[in-house]
């Protein structure tokens, strides 16, 4: 697996366990065994939970927003486009209430 793939492996697995369990409760050595890696190895791509929570939320807002605006540029009615973006933002904060 590229590095790139691992690392992707890993925001994936984190993402699942922290909206779940919540960041928190959530360990390293946890997502570390939901992907059958060394702690180490999870370490040598973020060193610390800080750092993975940051790029959990970076990937999560990134393509909450990307397919919000995809959805908003097709809709030529503003208020339709507003409820749009009410209700997909509230299914974004009741899908990661807890990574947020």
């Amino acid at each position: 697996m590229a590095q790139d793939q691992k690392q992707e492996a890993i925001i994936e697995a984190a993402i699942k366990r922290f909206a779940h369990f919540g960041v928190a409760k959530t360990t390293m050595t946890e997502i570390a065994t939901d992907l059958s890696l060394s702690k180490a190895s999870l370490y040598y791509y973020f060193p610390d939970k800080l750092n993975l929570y940051a790029a959990v939320f970076t990937t999560i807002t990134s393509a909450g927003a990307d397919a919000l605006d995809a959805q908003l540029a097709q809709e030529p009615d503003p208020f339709k486009a507003i409820a749009h973006f009410l209700e997909r933002r509230t299914e974004f904060i009741i899908k990661y209430h807890n990574i947020l």
